[in-house]
């Protein structure tokens, strides 16, 4: 016997089994097919989605991602189309790219909102960046040039 269905703040229908997964483990349900599955008018709506440990990518901020986005398509004209992802090209040394982060910031720091060669955020450009660095590091695709100190040097350790 199904359990009674439990009226949602939003008005949606839901049972309290459903409803219970839902807070308590992070599971959806998936929707039932009406007439679009090639046959199967119906799915179990039992049938459950977890992802709580997928990788929770709703949650970046669309306008900073769109404007890094509009950085690597500026950047995809001028040199190449994933030009910093080719194995071959360890001519970028990690620190190089680092002074290009520092220079964006530091250019924001002052006031300057825009690069003025493209026009673009100088936060964008620091991103994308740190985001190439990042691919770098991960992948071993660049110099790493970093002027390491012994870690007892160090003013943080």
């Amino acid at each position: 016997m199904e359990a009674e269905p439990h009226k949602e703040p939003d008005g949606a229908d839901e049972t309290e089994e459903i409803r219970q997964a839902r807070i308590f483990k992070h599971a959806y349900p998936i929707p039932k097919a009406s007439g679009i599955s090639g046959g199967k008018e119906d799915l179990p709506v039992n049938e459950m989605k977890y992802d709580e440990d997928a990788c929770p990518v709703h949650l970046l901020p669309v306008t900073p991602m769109w404007q890094i986005a509009e950085v690597f398509g500026y950047g995809a004209k001028k040199y190449a189309v994933n030009s910093y992802r080719r194995g071959d090209r360890k001519s970028v040394p990690y620190m190089r790219t680092m002074g290009s982060v520092l220079r964006h910031c530091f250019k924001w720091i002052a006031g300057e909102e825009k690069d003025p060669d493209t026009g673009l955020s100088h936060l964008a450009h620091a991103a994308t960046q740190l985001m190439i660095l990042m691919e770098h590091s991960a992948n071993g695709t660049s110099e790493d040039d970093r002027f390491i100190t012994e870690e007892e040097k160090r003013p943080w350790n």
